[in-house]
């Protein structure tokens, strides 16, 4: 979910020549440090780059064939036969068997931010995942309106460990820490914050390998985000606070970069088969958050625009590291998505880091933390988590052990700036923290014109914190909790600063954006890149 940046200054690369690729550090399958310069492929003009081969996951496989296996162990015979088919555990969105729903709390070590209410208990926290028992014959196929019976992760990995993300050694000044006994020490301590960071890694791998073959020309963009987010639901077991979508999923086409979404209401969006669809969305467990991002679509004309995020958004992953500067992220990052061209009728047109738009630290139940990573080289500007905590950091911040980032690249044909869309209504909306909320209705009470919140917009709010915390929302969600009137108590929380609206981004029209993403926690002995998976 992206992040506004405000006052990014880029440096602007000499013009009057065409930009080359450069190297740029080299990935290996087995997440060892690159060894050497892989150089990109260069565009050409008429032909689409080629995109990038994606770095290899760790080793899991058989970790996930022996959780398929002990889950299925469980399970009547027929679901189990289900269950241990090599490509159940591939996808298994696929798997037709059943369990029994199961939610997941929080820990004392793992309390709510101290400014906001603790969430409720397992047994509080209501699950509108329906799981139906298990059957004798097998479900029908899917038609692709219906969605599959799913084995909650919990249950399918009950016993067994989730599997990891790639893991990426640190190398230079940090390479002492791979073999440092007190650090590996302090790693294990973190087992348990692990386990709940790669339980929503390993949903949101599943959810977005289940989604593949659904996000296609001739669908509307509702069905695709309410089917998202239900086998969302499925996967982790539960919804609201103890675990489930993170964010509302953004599926955003075309100059629109971010935060749109359907609200209800909305007259049907077709996607067509020259859209490019950008898919955002999150999975959290216990309030660890994963936020990862995709581009598909837009046909030949769009794909050397795709391989330009993609490489970026690796570049900015290799560049991460405990003690890096965001500011040189930041420019590793547009180094490698300026070097790309489009091909267009008028001519060759650059690719831009959009530098309004950039990655972002994650702290438990905050999507945005305070933190920001830049996309585009910055000069000794400040840059602002815009809206979200108010707190400013320097160019010149680092990134710290123990931190979870979201590595979010976007690429443009445009300006390189988004905007908000006066014309579009807001569907992200995100309560403020306590602190904001406290300022905003004491400055609204020392005006003479000012009123008490209404009983309409208290009541919505009760529904906000209970659900949602400080967790990101939309519309259509308030309509799923019952709330189906809540238009004007919605704008009423907006207008005390009680709730913060994100409206949608967009460069200008005619223009083609992309992005990609990718969450990664920097361990106290290896970088471990949570959501890699096979497809990016």
């Amino acid at each position: 979910m992206g992040m506004t940046i405000a006052g990014a200054v880029p440096l602007v690369p000499p013009k009057g020549r065409v930009k080359k690729h450069r190297g740029t550090t080299a990935i290996r399958r087995d997440g060892r440090p690159a060894v050497r310069h892989a150089p990109l492929v260069t565009a050409v003009a008429g032909m689409p780059a080629p995109s990038p081969p994606p770095p290899t996951v760790a080793p899991v496989a058989d970790q996930r064939d022996a959780a398929v296996r002990t889950a299925a162990a469980a399970l009547p015979a027929p679901a189990a036969a289900a269950a241990a088919a090599p490509t159940a555990a591939a996808a298994a969105a696929d798997v037709v068997v059943a369990a029994a729903a199961i939610g997941v709390g929080t820990t004392p070590d793992e309390a709510p931010p101290d400014d906001d209410e603790a969430p409720p208990d397992d047994d509080e926290v209501s699950s509108d995942v329906v799981v139906a028992p298990p059957e004798e014959d097998e479900a029908p196929p899917d038609d692709g309106t219906s969605l599959p019976r799913v084995v909650p992760l919990s249950v399918l990995y009950a016993g067994t460990p989730f599997p990891p993300g790639q893991l990426m050694h640190y190398t230079d000044a940090n390479a002492y820490r791979t073999s440092d006994e007190e650090l590996s020490y302090r790693d294990r301590l973190s087992a348990p914050l692990l386990e709940r960071l790669r339980h929503a890694s390993e949903a949101h791998r599943r959810v977005r390998r289940a989604m593949a073959p659904h996000i296609r020309p001739g669908v509307t963009t509702l069905s695709i985000v309410e089917r998202l987010e239900s086998l969302t639901r499925a996967h982790i077991g539960t919804d609201g606070l103890a675990g489930g979508c993170a964010f509302p999923t953004g599926i955003s086409l075309n100059e629109v970069a971010a935060h749109d979404t359907p609200n209800p209401g909305d007259p049907p969006r077709v996607v067509t088969a020259t859209d490019v669809v950008k898919v955002d969305f999150g999975t959290h467990v216990a309030g660890r958050i994963i936020d990862s991002a995709w581009t598909v679509g837009g046909g030949a004309r769009a794909a050397p625009l795709l391989s330009a995020v993609r490489a970026a958004t690796e570049a900015g992953v290799a560049a991460a590291g405990i003690d890096v500067r965001l500011a040189d992220i930041g420019a590793a990052v547009q180094e490698v998505m300026e070097s790309y061209e489009v091909d267009t009728p008028a001519g060759p047109v650059p690719v831009k880091s959009v530098r309004n738009l950039g990655g972002h630290s994650i702290e438990l139940y905050r999507i945005h933390g305070g933190k920001v990573v830049p996309g585009v080289r910055t000069a000794g500007c400040s840059l602002t988590a815009g809206g979200v905590g108010g707190r400013r950091r320097r160019a010149r911040t680092v990134m710290e052990e123990g931190e979870v980032y979201a590595i979010e690249t976007f690429g443009t044909t445009g300006r390189g700036v988004v905007e908000e869309l006066p014309a579009v209504s807001t569907s992200h909306y995100m309560r403020a923290s306590k602190a904001q909320m406290g300022t905003a209705v004491q400055l609204r009470s020392r005006s003479s014109s000012s009123s008490p919140m209404s009983t309409a917009a208290s009541t919505l709010l009760s529904t906000i914190n209970a659900r949602h915390g400080t967790l990101a929302f939309c519309r259509r969600w308030l309509d799923r909790a019952g709330a189906t009137d809540h238009a004007p108590a919605l704008a009423e929380l907006v207008a005390l600063g009680v709730v913060e609206e994100y409206p949608p981004l967009a460069d200008v029209r005619g223009s083609l954006t992309a992005q990609f993403e990718h969450t990664l926690v920097l361990r106290p002995c290896v970088k471990e890149v949570l959501s890699r998976g096979d497809d990016y």
